[in-house]
């Protein structure tokens, strides 16, 4: 998981994301079966709903938001503190190009 939702701070325990997903379910934004493999215990599968996918394109479109206020933030704050960092973000926004040292 930790792969799929990098995180700062870690990853929530498990339990709070079968705790989400059933409730996603009763709000139908996904759909579960188990299924049962040839080898190993049954499983839950989780499957996104057109809801779901409704929910998930406005999640997106939030986050794309918020990631851009951010970058402004964090251009405007180098520009004001006269960060002489070399870590500090270019005019765009984007993370420095790691330099080599020769």
């Amino acid at each position: 998981m930790a792969e799929v939702f990098p995180r700062s701070g870690g990853l929530p325990d498990p339990g709070t994301f079968y705790r989400v997903l059933r409730g996603m379910e009763s709000e139908g934004s996904v759909v579960s079966s188990w299924e049962t493999p040839s080898a190993g215990p049954a499983r839950r599968v989780y499957t996104i709903t057109d809801n779901g996918r409704e929910q998930l394109d406005g999640w997106v479109l939030s986050l794309q938001r918020d990631i851009e206020a951010m970058s402004n933030f964090l251009r405007a704050y180098h520009a004001l503190a006269g960060d002489r960092r070399t870590d500090a973000p270019d005019q765009a926004g984007n993370p420095p190009t790691p330099r080599s040292s020769l």
